[in-house]
């Protein structure tokens, strides 16, 4: 039990990730006690970035403010309605496309590492798919009805955190800094600038359930730092990254509504079996 809650709380960093690139419905403002878009974290994004001030963004009309930035990220997100996200985590590689409609968000994900072929889930329809090379010869359906099945339990969280609502309103309430950086960068063929969000870490990991003494235990810093940059015409996120224990994580958005397709394994790619 003990080693579980400690994966769950290494997981963290990657949960919040995947909730500000899944954020497709939230349009609460920010909370009203968290800093301005004038604070800062305890570090920027680079040793040259500036920051833009609030009145400077609210002339230009290109830049985001605090106030702004959530409802009309996720907005963008959800009208675009599909995607493709890469992230590079140390070596290994997960790739997904991600649609959304109808207020539910379907997501046909792949993971793999150096070694080659590695974990394929599909969320589609309140339903969740595995197949594991090497432990599994076709999908396996999970059963999250099953209080005692652990795997069950966590496809479960997975399918609430791919609820719009329900993955953004934790990063929200945890929310310690936000500054817009006064630099813009080529991203896919598109002008993107750089958001920097400061998360308080202790608070997330309590909105999971976690006691203060679980993120001890995993060395969890006090606060996550994630940079998020956002289309200048579009708001769209392009790109977001994030460093965890010495190590940096990269996710990449593209090819918006590209008529990704998030489907339910067929009977003939079904396994015969699980187990080795």
């Amino acid at each position: 039990m003990r080693s579980a809650r400690r994966f769950a709380v290494l997981s963290v960093p990657l949960a919040l990730a995947g909730a500000l690139t899944l954020a497709g419905c939230a349009s609460d403002d920010a909370p009203a006690d968290a800093p301005s878009a004038t604070s800062q974290g305890d570090d920027d994004a680079s040793p040259a970035a500036e920051e833009v001030t609030e009145e400077a963004a609210e002339e230009s009309g290109d830049v985001l403010t605090q106030d702004e930035f959530f409802e009309t990220y996720v907005d963008a997100t959800v009208n675009a309605g599909s995607y493709t996200q890469t992230m590079d985590m140390a070596g290994t590689v997960m790739q997904a496309d991600i649609v959304m409609h109808d207020g539910t968000t379907d997501m046909d994900m792949t993971m793999s590492g150096e070694g080659g072929d590695g974990v394929h889930m599909i969320f589609v329809d309140g339903r969740a798919f595995y197949d594991v090379a090497g432990y599994t010869d076709g999908f396996v359906e999970v059963d999250m009805d099953d209080p005692d099945d652990p795997m069950g339990v966590s496809f479960a969280q997975t399918i609430d955190q791919l609820d719009p609502h329900a993955a953004i309103a934790p990063i929200k309430d945890a929310l310690t800094s936000f500054k817009a950086v006064d630099a813009t960068e080529e991203l896919d063929g598109t002008t993107a600038r750089e958001y920097v969000l400061g998360v308080d870490s202790t608070a997330i990991a309590a909105s999971g359930g976690l006691t203060e003494e679980d993120a001890a235990a995993a060395q969890l810093p006090d606060e996550l730092e994630y940079h998020l940059w956002l289309g200048v015409d579009d708001d769209l996120p392009r790109k977001m990254s994030y460093s965890f224990a010495g190590v940096e994580f990269v996710t990449i958005m593209t090819d918006y509504d590209g008529g990704q397709v998030v489907e339910a394994p067929s009977a003939d790619e079904m396994s015969t079996r699980a187990g080795s």
